[in-house]
């Protein structure tokens, strides 16, 4: 079992900091293991509350971990109170932390174009440390363009959320997570992977409440599913799902408390928790995928069979059509498994319904790797690059399989050599159509994917 060490204050009451962070991520199937930096009577927006830091306790705690060999596969750090107890975050991550293991940091200092009034204008530089260090930061505007030395916008458009994520992640972070992005209509999570330069966005519905906590239900819910293997696009959707269902379900209940959001009524039985809200999100996801698939192996069918010329020079037959257009689409927007099945089953079936019944099998083959290979390179990609890269290599597979399959077919190594122009010149035109409409596309679909 992975283990997960989170390092934040705990209030008695309220719904924040570890006290969602402990039960939310234990749900996920993650052992979690904490080091309090305070102990709050409740957290700070009831009146008189009483907190004891704990701050000297931080090393010393580390030393006895480290001398009984003690690992953790992830770091999870969220509110920390001061310049002093960033830096011996830092030193225990230093001297605990294994090559492999994730440093994933959660700002928690300002919302709304302003620090929390325990902080002073210095911290976000001292919290820009640790960000640094981090293999993913989870920020929300503010927190971004405060430890980016970035005016802020109460108002922004997508140009500027991206500049704003791309200054973190030059200081360090491998990975941005920008939580609650709100611009030009749209609300959700943007991610950057400073790696791939590559960014991708979750739209959400934004539920029209606010509650205290709610960023920690978020990055908590996200740390236990990173850590149980999935990937941050897929931890970013069941944890944004996750926390909005807990926001809505807590608004629309009456007498639900003020002080936070009702998570635990969101969490499944135990029986269930190895995933949280995961089977709502995969049954959702399943049925959207299923359909997708279905709707481009009817459209690879159709482009095949109604969009296509026989092509005079090649005496034992083949088209030029452009039923690769939806092959390339579904593999670059939906993914390497869509791609295939809709690729290699719809032109598969133009042979069984056309006359073509010895090619179906070779084309099943050939056609679905084609999709498999394209959605392998491309899906998570934005750079045209990349899908040039794709084409050329698809190209290949359909160049080299198809002159096999005809040579077993017909037993004769030369006569192929007719369909290669035909060939390279059906899949250069579903490349120059794909590379002109393929980036609208993919901005239009990003709104619907589960």
């Amino acid at each position: 079992m992975k283990r997960i060490l989170t390092i934040q204050d705990i209030s008695c009451v309220g719904k924040c900091s570890l006290t969602v962070a402990l039960p939310i991520i234990s749900a996920t199937g993650v052992e979690t293991a904490i080091l309090p930096t305070a102990v709050l009577s409740t957290h700070t927006m009831f009146q008189n509350f009483t907190c004891k830091d704990l701050d000297d306790q931080i090393l010393p705690i580390a030393k006895h971990w480290k001398d009984e060999n003690i690992t953790f596969d992830a770091f999870y750090t969220g509110y920390l109170a001061s310049a002093q107890q960033i830096d011996k975050v830092l030193k225990l991550i230093n001297s605990l932390k294994r090559e492999a293991d994730l440093v994933i940091v959660d700002p928690a200092m300002a919302d709304n174009g302003k620090l929390y009034p325990a902080f002073d204008s210095g911290f976000p530089k001292e919290m820009a440390r640790l960000a640094a260090q981090a293999d993913i930061v989870l920020p929300n505007i503010t927190e971004a363009c405060l430890m980016t030395d970035t005016p802020y916008r109460e108002s922004y458009d997508e140009q500027f959320a991206k500049e704003v994520v791309k200054k973190l992640a030059a200081q360090g972070a491998l990975t941005v997570v920008l939580t609650g992005a709100a611009f030009d209509g749209k609300y959700g999570v943007l991610i950057y992977d400073s790696k791939t330069e590559e960014f991708r966005f979750y739209a959400q519905n934004k539920v029209d409440a606010s509650y205290h906590g709610t960023g920690d239900v978020f990055s908590s819910a996200f740390a236990g599913l990173l850590l149980r293997g999935k990937s941050v696009l897929d931890s970013v959707k069941i944890a944004a799902d996750f926390t909005a269902e807990s926001i809505r379900l807590t608004k629309e209940t009456p007498g639900s408390n003020w002080y936070g959001v009702d998570f635990e009524r969101v969490l499944p039985d135990r029986k269930d928790r190895c995933q949280m809200t995961e089977k709502a999100a995969v049954s959702k996801a399943s049925i959207y995928y299923l359909s997708v698939t279905a709707l481009f192996i009817a459209l690879t069918y159709v482009f095949t069979a109604f969009v296509n010329i026989r092509l005079p020079i090649a005496a034992n037959g083949g088209l030029i059509h452009l039923g690769n257009v939806p092959l390339f689409i579904a593999a670059i927007l939906f993914g390497r498994k869509v791609g295939a099945i809709a690729g290699g089953v719809g032109m598969a079936l133009f042979d069984l319904l056309s006359g073509w019944t010895l090619w179906a099998p070779f084309t099943l083959v050939i056609v679905g790797l084609m999709g498999y290979v394209t959605g392998l390179i491309a899906e998570n990609k934005q750079k045209l690059g990349w899908y040039v890269m794709a084409f050329a290599i698809a190209c290949a597979i359909k160049v080299v399989g198809y002159y096999i399959a005809e040579a077993i077919i017909y037993q004769n190594i030369f006569a192929p050599i007719s369909s290669i122009p035909g060939n390279i010149l059906q899949v250069a035109i579903a490349a120059v159509i794909v590379s002109v409409i393929i980036i609208p596309l993919r901005k239009a679909v990003s709104k619907t994917i589960p």
